[in-house]
């Protein structure tokens, strides 16, 4: 299930799902860590004496971009308007506008439901009513977590905790059902709690009722207010916004909060990849926005070359299915564009004004040290893993941002061009038949399967803009790759298995994919009418809140995998940059 809203301070991550569910809770120091794990935080609105959650079917719900969602309740017809955003503060506030559409006042009562699993487990949590703060808090070691409420005229009127998920007990809000809580003030081990606000909602009028999840230092935590009305950032531009909600202080860009993908083997996205920080990073340097790309780069150097792949949100070395044994021989599991994409965004955030002397006197060395070390005899860089992290080769795309680094690197002064020409040499020289082929395997033979990854050579090194075969390259990839269905769209390669919905189509359509081949066709061709049909595709197929899925299902349209994908919002955000430079209306 997909989340129309991420929201992300410098303290603390919440996601939402499509039933108006808090699934994603994270903290500092480790925002790869989410202390909901897999028990969603609801609300739930007693009307007319009979409890219903608001992700419940009786209502219907409307999601809108500005961080506001809409309920209509099926029978009873009450409306509630929740606006959702981080405060000044930097605690999560939800202020719900419940209006009654009929001629007598009603009584209501608004629930929350608190569970989290501290450190993504359930185990040793205490959560307990506060009465000095009138909030339920839950702690383990060092997480503290604050859940208030108030309406218009007071505190809590309702709270409990309890156990839930142990010993056959389903949680505390069953407690709710009858619309009174039991008071119960402490409980420890797998905890959770209630709490509840009478509202009176006069007639064809209404009431407002918020709710607040802050951090705290326990046992104090200063300052603890609930507000009807908080003053919240907003960002008019959605992809502007999931990319800010995904880019942390400390410089790590996570790919996805999106934890639902846990359901396929217990692993998230919820890493820093370099290069979807990089090309991130990139695309925000273009918008003149610096301070993303410097903190990114800062978060690079901290990590040892070659190993600018995948790390955790607080720099650990991340999950990983690459083997470090390869025909019984050790072997450095690396992928080549991650190190090299690094020296791309660190050109494009030092062109945007961006202050860089401290990476490129360190990191940035080391880097180009250790591609000049991969060059082989050749000219193309030593194998490695491919862009989609699934096949071992040497692959044209890898090699091709190989040298885009390289040349980025000569450009700021770090080594003489003639190394990005030598290996851009070695691609033409050993990757070109007819067009620009995928790679060689592992075995040294050429893959010819058609695959998206080479669109990203005229993108990011405009060395490949003229080149005589790249137009024909462009065309081979729409033909073999454009999913012919209703919905449309570019698979990443023929045969793609990931997330797999149909042997009639090469593969599944991915808005990044489908994003190259708009820069592509637009760098490359001039084809301004065809980028822009391709531009209105993603937004077609984005979530009302703007949010951008990884991939799209080819028959249904419905989100798959992850979503939002920080990546994809970096590409349609590009790819609007180049159409608008290009004079072209949206």
């Amino acid at each position: 299930m997909p989340r129309p809203f991420i929201f992300t301070g410098s303290r603390l991550t919440i996601g939402i799902d499509e039933r108006y569910r808090i699934r994603e809770v994270l903290t500092e120091p480790n925002r790869s860590v989410n202390h909901a794990a897999d028990t969603p935080l609801r609300v739930g609105l007693m009307v007319d004496g009979q409890l219903s959650w608001l992700d419940g079917p009786e209502w219907t719900r409307e999601f809108l971009q500005n961080g506001e969602v809409r309920f209509e309740h099926s029978a009873s017809k009450v409306f509630i308007v929740a606006k959702n955003c981080l405060g000044k503060d930097e605690a999560f506030y939800r202020t719900f506008t419940i209006h009654n559409p009929d001629d007598f006042t009603r009584k209501v009562t608004m629930f929350w439901y608190h569970r989290l699993e501290i450190n993504e487990s359930d185990i040793g949590i205490t959560a307990m009513y506060r009465p000095d703060l009138d909030a339920t808090v839950h702690y383990k070691g060092g997480s503290v977590f604050c859940f208030s409420a108030r309406s218009e005229t007071g505190g809590i009127d309702h709270w409990t905790c309890g156990l839930a998920g142990f010993g056959g007990l389903e949680g505390t809000w069953r407690d709710a059902e009858d619309g009174l809580l039991h008071g119960n003030p402490i409980a420890q081990g797998s905890a959770d709690s209630t709490i509840g606000v009478d509202v009176l909602v006069p007639a064809r009028g209404e009431s407002v009722v918020s709710h607040r999840i802050a951090i705290m230092d326990f046992p104090h935590d200063p300052g603890v207010t609930i507000l009807h009305e908080t003053p919240c950032s907003t960002e008019s531009d959605p992809d502007l916004a999931f990319l800010r909600a995904h880019c942390l202080a400390n410089g790590a860009i996570i790919a996805s909060f999106d934890s639902e993908i846990l359901e396929t083997n217990r692993a998230t996205y919820k890493y820093c990849w370099f290069r979807d920080g990089a090309l991130v990073s990139r695309a925000l340097a273009r918008q003149g926005n610096v301070e993303v790309g410097e903190s990114f780069l800062e978060f690079a150097s901290h990590q040892k070359v070659p190993y600018l792949q995948k790390f955790t949100a607080r720099g650990d070395v991340g999950a990983s299915w690459h083997p470090w044994i390869r025909d019984g021989k050790f072997e450095t599991p690396i992928q080549p564009d991650e190190t090299a994409l690094v020296l791309v965004a660190a050109e494009e955030v030092q062109r945007a004004g961006g202050y860089l002397a401290s990476f490129l006197s360190t990191s940035g060395v080391e880097i180009v040290a250790y591609l000049e070390r991969a060059i082989q005899p050749n000219g193309l860089p030593s194998a490695g893993y491919d862009l989609w992290e699934e096949r071992y080769g040497t692959h044209t795309y890898s090699a091709a941002m190989v040298a885009a680094g390289l040349a980025a690197a000569s450009r700021l002064g770090l080594c003489d061009d003639h190394l990005a020409n030598r290996v851009r040499q070695g691609i033409v020289d050993n990757l070109f038949d007819h067009g620009l082929v995928r790679g060689l395997d592992s075995s040294g033979q050429v893959d010819q399967t058609v695959d998206a990854s080479v669109l990203l050579l005229p993108i990011i090194d405009p060395y490949w803009i003229a080149f005589p075969g790249m137009k024909a390259t462009i065309d081979r990839v729409e033909e073999a790759l454009w999913v012919q269905s209703r919905v449309g769209g570019v698979a990443r390669y023929q045969g793609d298995y990931y997330f797999r919905q149909s042997e009639l189509f090469p593969g599944n359509p991915w808005i990044i994919c489908t994003m190259w081949l708009a820069q592509a066709r637009l760098l490359v061709f001039g084809d301004a009418e065809r980028a822009v049909e391709l531009y209105r595709w993603a937004r077609q197929w984005a979530m009302s809140t703007g949010a951008m899925p990884e991939q799209i299902h080819p028959e249904s349209g419905e989100p798959l995998s992850v979503c939002p994908l920080a990546w994809s919002h970096a590409e349609v955000l590009e790819t609007k940059r180049l159409l608008l430079e290009a004079g072209q209306e949206l």
